[in-house]
């Protein structure tokens, strides 16, 4: 068989040997929200646009579920019983702070040519809520959050909000 030969050309382009698409992880969401259907509706939606939704149904729940793994984007509804989405955030922020400084401690023991390992970890954390205004958005920043949203949102909102926070690039 030569280069050349069209059957082996052919060969080599069967579906058996052509090169397959690698797919790439789906993100992890974090949707937090006492409502069920808003928390239904908002983890069918990131489900949709290709991501991997886990509910929580408090803020402790949000913040216990943040320390055993990592989450690409944490959707979290501004007010519930037991711990509200602003309490949450403080706390998944603290968190990140002491994990982020017991990182950095531990790569300064390290050799100076294995410089740079890792960056800081901070996932983006997107309150969610009925009515928002100018003095809400600024309060949710103050606590840690990185936006503000109204829900219910659309499907085209939601894909605009996970492009801008997901590192994955696009969704479709």
């Amino acid at each position: 068989m030569s280069p050349a030969d069209p059957l082996a050309v052919a060969a080599l382009m069967s579906p058996r040997s052509a090169p397959r698409e690698v797919q790439a992880p789906r993100p992890a969401i974090l949707v937090v929200d006492d409502d069920p259907v808003n928390g239904t509706l908002t983890a069918a939606l990131a489900e949709r646009l290709g991501c991997l939704p886990t509910r929580a149904f408090t803020g402790r729940q949000a913040v216990d579920l943040q320390g055993g793994a990592p989450f690409s984007l944490i959707l979290m509804d501004l007010h519930m019983p037991e711990l509200d989405g602003f309490q949450a955030t403080r706390l998944i922020r603290q968190s990140e702070a002491m994990e982020n400084q017991d990182q950095s401690l531990s790569l300064h023991s390290l050799a100076e040519d294995s410089w740079p390992l890792t960056g800081i970890h901070r996932t983006p954390i997107v309150g969610m809520t009925a009515t928002a205004s100018s003095d809400l958005v600024r309060y949710c920043q103050e606590v840690g959050m990185d936006g503000l949203v109204e829900k219910p949102l659309s499907l085209a909102a939601f894909r605009e909000l996970f492009n801008r926070w997901l590192i994955v690039g696009s969704l479709p």
